[in-house]
């Protein structure tokens, strides 16, 4: 079955999986007691009117949980836990990465949905579009003239990445948003682009 989590009793199980879920995937351990404060920090911060953990559940097990937030027409997914023995069986990942969410969303008045940096290659085949990011660095006195170097070597590779994953024109059509200036004594430091959803 598939709906919102009976809280607080799906918390920790949600946790866990999360927990499962990041070292999987190669992310530092994290305590999943820290992650179930996580969630419930979330839809204290929120409103749980704004606040979204949903689960997929086999029988009385909890296999799947999917957290998220927002606020009128803008929404973002935050965290995905997997019980990977039945992802398959249920299309875990894309049941409660994308489309439960997405539903959940647009019917809270979503009209964008954040679905963070990973998986690109999944989220363009679902229609979603790449928005660039970035963030403003202030360099340390001591760095000199080797800060320059390094955040432009950075965002070099940035580049080369999305031109040997999408080809040049999603490469370009990224890029091409992002500011080549910044205030004097700082650099844009480019991150890979956030993938959003326009819901309809």
């Amino acid at each position: 079955t598939w709906g919102p989590a009976r809280e607080p009793e799906d918390v920790d199980r949600a946790a866990a999986l999360i927990e499962q879920t990041y070292q999987r995937h190669g992310y530092p351990a994290t305590d999943p007691a820290v992650l179930a404060t996580t969630i419930l920090a979330q839809r204290r911060w929120f409103g749980e009117a704004n606040h979204m953990l949903l689960v997929c559940r086999e029988e009385d097990r909890l296999v799947g949980a999917v957290t998220g937030f927002g606020n009128g027409s803008q929404w973002v997914v935050s965290m995905l836990g997997l019980d990977y023995s039945v992802d398959r069986r249920y299309s875990l990942y894309f049941n409660l990465g994308y489309y439960l969410t997405m539903e959940y969303a647009v019917r809270r008045g979503a009209t964008s949905i954040g679905y963070g940096i990973e998986a690109l290659h999944a989220k363009l085949l679902r229609g979603m579009s790449l928005q660039p990011k970035w963030a403003l660095v202030e360099p340390p006195e001591a760095a000199g003239g080797t800060w320059s170097r390094a955040v432009r070597e950075h965002n070099l590779r940035s580049v080369r990445r999305l031109n040997e994953t999408f080809g040049e024109r999603v490469a370009d059509a990224v890029t091409a948003q992002w500011s080549p200036h910044a205030p004097p004594g700082t650099e844009h430091v480019r991150s890979t682009p956030v993938v959003r959803s326009n819901a309809r």
